[in-house]
């Protein structure tokens, strides 16, 4: 990487996301630093993660205090081609036993289904593959519980070039044995309509089952430390109250042992949360999350099947999907016991804008330390107009990287270095070296997110 001048981590650092299309849609890596998706600087022929490896200082002393060298948090965008419906946790108690039983028993009816297609090419795959959809979403729509033959039957009359006669495999049969069973597993878990959520953060602890329609049900690697963390912020907050200097603050973080605790990770973990806003007449689910990639997937009621060469499975091993000890080692992650979407739900709440601030509003969306340690997050909202912008004034890092991503209209960023510009296609990276003070002003009608860690100095109350 060409060496990053002292003029790049102190000035807002406009990024080029990744765009990276999957087999139930797309999804684009705003500000990536893995190597599945990493995010360019604009301009400086460098990514983001090299940035950060050379220049660890741009992440601030509390988040590489807290958790570590690396950043530790990233936002995707995502689009699907499926009905706008996720389900989100378990809605009643659940036997882990009798769960991994049906998981079991949904391997085993892909399994049998695979065997008995013949698909020559990509061409009779694709066909194939957009029956088998339709009749997945019709069903879905209906919790795997209705009783109107006429999916099925399409299914059966589109599949049919591809498998052998009704009498040696019946599809409509073997449709009906999965429904039961998909049936069983989705009436455990709360389904959530994403329309009624727009604007409103849902927040997906790791170990709790979900599914956005067209993906996996799945979950994620847990946070060995996540106990110690929430802890560790309620005992610096209480430590700054009664006058705790900086030194006092990093002896608690060290005496936490974070790092021996996250060593006991399974994978690197992942806490992540779903903003639904509609962008460009179109619903994108914005995740922020922890920056990992790993999924512990149960199940693929939507799409299944991929295209190599040959037929095989997308998710677990090519030839049979998920074995046994997948789904025994995957299970062991998930919470069982169950959760409502009232708690999971954060509704924007009003906060006031910093001074200096007019034609702006502040919400905050999640800054929860002791009970969501791992990210912040606030949406800006301006009622601009051509000749009379909005603007808002950036607060104090207080020692934080900061991460902008518009999900509506363009917003300068503006200071003493210049000005840059965010719009939906274009995050920028505020580096905790950002010099100076910063504001953000729009023409137009604007809508930015300001995605964080939390400090003991913004939400502990401690020092700057």
């Amino acid at each position: 990487m060409p060496p990053a001048t002292d003029d790049l981590i102190r000035r807002p650092v406009p990024l080029q996301p990744v765009q990276r299309p999957m087999a139930w849609g797309s999804e684009t890596w705003l500000n990536g630093t893995q190597d599945e998706g990493p995010a360019l600087v604009a301009g400086a022929g460098c990514t983001l993660a090299e940035l950060v490896r050379e220049h660890p200082e741009v992440l601030g002393t509390w988040p590489r205090l807290i958790f570590g060298g690396e950043l530790p948090i990233f936002t995707k965008f995502l689009r699907t081609n499926f009905p706008p419906l996720v389900h989100a946790g378990f809605s009643r108690p659940v036997n882990r036993g009798a769960f991994l039983d049906l998981l079991g028993q949904e391997q085993g009816h892909l399994r049998a289904l695979t065997a008995a297609l013949t698909l020559t090419d990509a061409e009779a795959f694709g066909v194939f593959r957009a029956a088998y959809e339709r009749w997945a979403v019709q069903e879905a729509l209906a919790g795997w519980r209705s009783d109107d033959p006429g999916p099925a039957e399409a299914f059966a009359a589109q599949a049919a070039p591809f498998l052998p006669p009704a009498d040696v495999f019946g599809l409509e049969s073997w449709t009906g044995r999965v429904k039961h069973n998909r049936a069983k597993v989705v009436g455990v878990l709360n389904e959530v309509d994403l329309r009624q959520e727009m604007g409103n953060l849902l927040l997906m602890e790791a170990g709790i089952p979900h599914a956005i329609f067209g993906l996996s049900h799945q979950t994620h690697p847990t946070d060995r430390s996540r106990d110690a963390l929430r802890a560790l912020y309620g005992e610096l907050g209480r430590m700054a109250a009664a006058g705790a200097g900086r030194p006092e603050l990093e002896e608690a973080v060290l005496r936490a042992k974070l790092p021996e605790l996250r060593a006991l990770n399974a994978g690197p973990p992942k806490n992540e949360a779903w903003l639904p806003v509609e962008m460009n007449g179109e619903l994108v689910l914005v995740e922020p999350q922890q920056t990992s990639n790993v999924t512990y997937s149960f199940a693929d009621f939507f799409t299944p099947f991929a295209w190599k060469d040959r037929l095989v499975f997308r998710k677990g091993d090519p030839r049979g999907g998920f074995s046994e000890e997948d789904l025994e080692s995957f299970t062991r992650e998930l919470v069982f016991e169950p959760v409502s979407v009232n708690a999971l739900r954060r509704v924007p709440a009003p906060v006031p804008c910093p001074a200096g601030s007019e034609g702006a509003e502040q919400f905050a969306l999640v800054d929860e330390p002791e009970s969501w340690p791992f990210f912040t997050a606030r949406e800006v909202r301006f009622a601009g107009a051509p000749g009379s912008p909005a603007r808002w004034t950036g607060p104090p890092s207080s020692g934080a990287f900061r991460q902008l991503v518009s999900v509506q209209g363009e917003a300068r960023i503006e200071g003493v270095w210049g000005a840059e510009i965010l719009a939906p296609g274009r995050p920028v990276f505020l580096p905790a070296t950002l010099q100076g003070p910063f504001s953000l002003a729009a023409s137009e009608r604007s809508r930015v997110l300001v995605f964080s860690v939390p400090v003991p100095s913004v939400s502990g109350g401690g020092p700057q």
